[in-house]
């Protein structure tokens, strides 16, 4: 139990940053977005760029997660990967949700996203009570994930219905984020099963295998993402091999 609480404190740091990190590029939308369709559409785009770019660190956490919870615990408790790969993707649908809340905020609405907080807690405890019991910590691991994904679910509905914008918007934001973050991964989880996937002993070696899976598959993921330009023009790859070729001496 101890080590599996290890887990979730690797999980929990994460979320922690990406969460400031969420707050920090999507706290202004609100101010300079007025509720009218056309800029809540905008609004979405910012939602897609900002998904794009946070899921890229989440699927990273994922593919090195073995590696990471030996170099932090210096083993790897059973079960632990399909932890933090089920705690991201949870925190990856509640990402979907942050510009629009944003939104309909400062639309004068905050009831909306209240509604939603009271709602994910009364899943979450109602859903605890009934599968704890039966599963024990996948139980409560469960019910905390499907609560999650019902209340955001039910307010990015609502949401849309609000602003008669429909699901399209939506699923255009996070579909093609979704499918290269997926994408990506998939060849590091055939690896990890059917490959030979051993980990080694020793933090240090660990630490060079984190390196290498989380920084081969942020880079792919970032060329895939440049290329189809699903990231904020700053992070793009073409604009940042032009800040550097001008910062190179004559």
């Amino acid at each position: 139990m101890r080590k599996t609480g290890g887990t979730i404190a690797i999980f929990a740091g994460v979320f922690g940053v990406l969460a400031a990190l969420m707050t920090l590029i999507v706290g202004g939308v609100g101010s300079a977005l007025q509720a009218d369709n056309a800029k809540l559409v905008v609004g979405l785009g910012w939602g897609g760029l900002v998904f794009s770019s946070l899921t890229i660190i989440l699927g990273a956490v994922c593919v090195s997660a073995p590696y990471l919870l030996q170099a932090w615990l210096n083993e790897i408790p059973d079960q632990s990967v399909q932890i933090i790969c089920l705690l991201s993707f949870s925190f990856a649908v509640n990402m979907t949700t942050g510009v629009a809340m944003t939104l309909v905020v400062s639309d004068g609405a905050p009831g909306l996203v209240a509604q939603t907080a009271t709602m994910l807690v009364v899943l979450n405890v109602a859903a605890t009570l009934a599968a704890a019991p039966i599963f024990g910590l996948w139980g409560v691991l469960i019910a905390t994930v499907l609560a999650q994904v019902l209340a955001s679910g039910v307010f990015l509905v609502r949401w849309h219905r609000r602003y008669s914008l429909g699901m399209r918007t939506y699923f255009e934001a996070v579909g093609k984020p979704s499918a290269v973050v997926f994408g990506t991964a998939l060849p590091f989880a055939l690896w990890y099963l059917f490959g030979n996937g051993a980990i080694p002993d020793g933090r240090p070696l660990a630490l060079v295998g984190v390196a290498l899976t989380g920084g081969v598959y942020i880079v792919a993921c970032w060329l895939l993402e440049s290329h189809w330009e699903m990231l904020p023009d700053r992070l793009n790859y073409r604009s940042v091999r032009r800040r550097f070729g001008r910062a190179r001496p004559a």
